[in-house]
């Protein structure tokens, strides 16, 4: 779902790109910002003071850059607005090829939504704003860690000793279980609450990092606090797997047409054997 929404805000915010100047430069300011946040909030899953400010910096460089051409400023304002997920790169090299990729991309999508979104029919600004917006989004294709993994990855590297090995399986789990049908397959509220359980487990990781430099009585509590909660969290997706696992036998239609049709098999051949017993 957020990648649909990443690709239409996208496609629709490089396609209405150049009706922006021929707006009052003070609402110009206000509705491309106000773009440039809600594309890096979608797109980079949450408004955190980061992906606002990629957002704003994005709209103002697209601006500042519009004069030298749509590429440069479609490279521009797509590179940063996704900036925030492409430092969530799981090694230094992903996130270089993060930032390059979305500044291609960018560029080639602006292209397309200039030269195909403001002229034709209403089929072939629609067929831009889509392209164009498939183009932008392609960096989504690239593996990144979301908000809660990416933290407590950083945690970890700063925590040390057996806190850290724990914060680690924390994140080798998430990486695990992202996208998992197991895990949609969840009611809404079971979901959010195990959601809740990981920003609260990534709320300890950075209390143990803010006190790594102490010795005080506090620190084993947390490192215990840690080892449990992750536990907790292993236990629980264990839990949520083998349920999909045995919900799924259960809920399989073509499944329960074979077992009737097994049955019924049975039931002939135990008439065939009382007919002709030899």
């Amino acid at each position: 779902m957020r990648g649909v929404a990443t690709v239409a805000l996208m496609g629709g915010a490089l396609v209405a790109a150049p009706l922006l100047f021929e707006m009052p430069v003070g609402a110009a300011a206000v509705a491309s910002i106000a773009a440039g946040v809600t594309v890096a909030g979608v797109a980079c899953e949450g408004f955190g003071a980061l992906t606002v400010a990629a957002g704003a910096l994005a709209a103002l460089a697209f601006h500042g850059l519009a004069s030298d051409g749509a590429t440069a400023a479609g490279a521009a304002f797509v590179a940063l607005a996704l900036a925030p997920r492409s430092m969530r790169g799981r090694t230094a090299r992903w996130r270089v090829a993060h930032g390059a990729v979305s500044a291609l991309a960018g560029a080639c999508a602006a292209h397309v939504a200039v030269t195909y979104g403001g002229e034709g029919s209403v089929a072939v600004r629609a067929a831009a704003l889509v392209v164009s917006g498939l183009v932008a989004s392609v960096t989504l294709l690239l593996p990144a860690d979301d908000g809660i993994a990416y933290a407590l990855s950083s945690h970890a590297r700063a925590t040390p000793a057996a806190a850290g090995e724990h914060l680690l399986r924390a994140v080798s789990l998430r990486r695990r279980i992202e996208g998992s049908p197991s895990l949609e397959a969840l009611d809404e509220p079971t979901a959010e609450r195990i959601e809740h359980a990981w920003s609260a487990l990534a709320d300890i990781a950075a209390q143990r990092v803010a006190m790594a430099s102490l010795n005080g009585a506090s620190v084993p509590v947390l490192d215990r606090r840690i080892e449990q909660h992750v536990e907790a969290l292993e236990r629980i997706h264990a839990a949520v797997d083998e349920r999909f696992a045995r919900a799924a036998g259960l809920t399989d239609s073509r499944l329960a047409a074979a077992r009737l049709d097994g049955e019924t098999l049975e039931t002939e051949v135990r008439a065939l054997v009382e007919v002709m017993p030899n």
